[in-house]
């Protein structure tokens, strides 16, 4: 299938308004604001840029526990844990959550056994808090805000890869999600192509905790819902938890996660892949209390000659900054049944408590975003249906011969590719409306039609 890229560029700023979130860009950074979560990226797509604009809530970089936030200051990322503004609690906020020591925070892409490195940060070829080694020219091109979703974009080209790497934070969200799409742009096969997030957790430090944190594996792939995170946190003091958490989490079989030897990766993305620096923790359970990198990288195999099928591949993962939003960041998708979600499975869906409709809709919920952006939906039987493919449909209720199972199969972005993950499955079964019954079992009784729950 071929493909069009537009690349677009803004030198605009945006206001905010109300609870909505907001994106703007300032010069070469981008920033995204929430409710809850604000964050700064640089240009080359790493969290961590050298100053914020005043609407912001940095925290400053003094080691302090008394100063909530200074105007203008550098951010990664500030969240109000307490959802309780971000003046409020102990402490008031939490943030930065890299860039205290300065070490790394980024993404690099491998390819063959070359890597390609955007980190910002002072060590592993980095200069400084908001600048660093760029691997993957490029920078970030624009933003959105669209519907309560603050979303800025890196656009980018190395090895005959085109990157369109995508940062949203959502009004009410505890976390960001970043969707990167790589495309083949050759008429050749790409073979070896790896995906990397890394990052030193330094949660604490500017608030006078230790750089020192609790490092674990929550998931490792264990299960068919293909889950894969690491979580830091610090706990002394003030600190627990709660209100220091930050984690890489994301939903592919594709991806693993674990710790490394140090504060950044002295390796390559392959290399973090198959264990083979001897120390690295990723197997499920493990954990650790140390100042060291974490990272998540995914093994995307070969990526198939432009134009023919399998030319481009994606992946959705997600900064967590609160212990339980794995599921929030990265929603499994569902039904709604005429605007209501449904999240058991097999359900029923009965035609009568909607006696005055005839079309109703159903929707696939989350179907079409995220990881879940290039899926493909298909519905059976036909029967009622108005269509057979994607995420929103209309089932006639009318037009039902009687109770009628359907299955909802849908194949994620990875289908195509090296391996196959995330396939759902949903099935559901409509009771159609239609009832007949006599009075008495008698010959000439009259015979009495009606629909289910009406009474005569």
């Amino acid at each position: 299938m071929k493909k069009i890229y537009f690349l677009f560029s803004f030198a605009l700023m945006v206001t905010c308004i109300g609870n909505k979130a907001i994106a703007q860009l300032v010069g070469t950074d981008c920033f995204l604001q929430g409710h809850w979560l604000e964050v700064g990226v640089d240009e080359l797509g790493a969290l961590g840029t050298c100053s914020s604009p005043a609407t912001y809530h940095a925290h400053p970089a003094c080691y302090c526990s008394t100063t909530c936030t200074t105007v203008g200051t550098a951010m990664d990322a500030s969240y109000d844990w307490g959802h309780d503004g971000w003046a409020a609690g102990t402490p008031c906020l939490m943030g930065p959550y890299t860039e205290p020591g300065a070490p790394q925070e980024g993404w690099s892409i491998q390819v063959g056994a070359t890597e390609y490195r955007n980190w910002a940060g002072s060590g592993g070829g980095g200069a400084s808090v908001c600048t660093g080694a760029t691997g993957i020219p490029g920078g970030m091109t624009g933003y959105t805000n669209v519907g309560g979703i603050a979303t800025g974009t890196f656009t980018g080209n190395v090895a005959g890869l085109h990157i369109i790497q995508d940062y949203r934070v959502d009004t009410e969200s505890s976390w960001l999600v970043i969707t990167c799409r790589i495309f083949n742009t050759t008429g050749a096969p790409i073979s070896g192509v790896y995906y990397e997030r890394t990052n030193d957790p330094d949660n604490t430090s500017d608030w006078g905790g230790s750089s020192v944190t609790e490092n674990v594996i929550i998931h490792q792939n264990e299960d068919v819902r293909h889950e894969v995170e690491i979580g830091t946190y610090y706990v002394s003091g003030i600190f627990t938890m709660a209100n220091s958490w930050m984690g890489l989490a994301t939903k592919d079989c594709r991806a693993k996660c674990g710790v490394i030897p140090g504060l950044w990766p002295g390796t390559t993305p392959s290399n973090l892949w198959s264990g083979a620096t001897g120390t690295v923790i990723t197997a499920l359970g493990d954990s650790n209390s140390a100042d060291e990198g974490i990272f998540l990288v995914y093994n995307l195999g070969t990526i198939a000659p432009a134009g023919t099928p399998g030319d481009s591949v994606i992946i959705s993962y997600a900064y967590v900054y609160k212990r339980s939003a794995i599921d929030s960041a990265l929603p499994n998708p569902t039904l709604a049944f005429n605007g209501v979600p449904q999240y058991n499975f097999p359900d029923t869906l009965d035609a009568c408590l909607y006696p005055s409709t005839d079309s109703l809709p159903i929707d696939i919920l989350y179907g079409d975003e995220k990881d879940w952006s290039w899926g493909k939906w298909t519905w059976s039987p036909s029967v009622g249906l108005s269509s057979t493919t994607g995420v929103h449909n209309f089932i006639h209720l009318n037009s039902l011969p009687g109770d009628v199972t359907y299955t909802v199969s849908g194949t994620d972005s990875s289908t195509g590719t090296m391996v196959d993950c995330n396939n759902a499955v949903i099935i559901f079964t409509v009771h159609s409306c239609h009832d007949a019954w006599s009075n008495v079992p008698c010959y000439g009784d009259t015979l009495h039609f009606r629909e289910k729950g009406d009474s005569i």
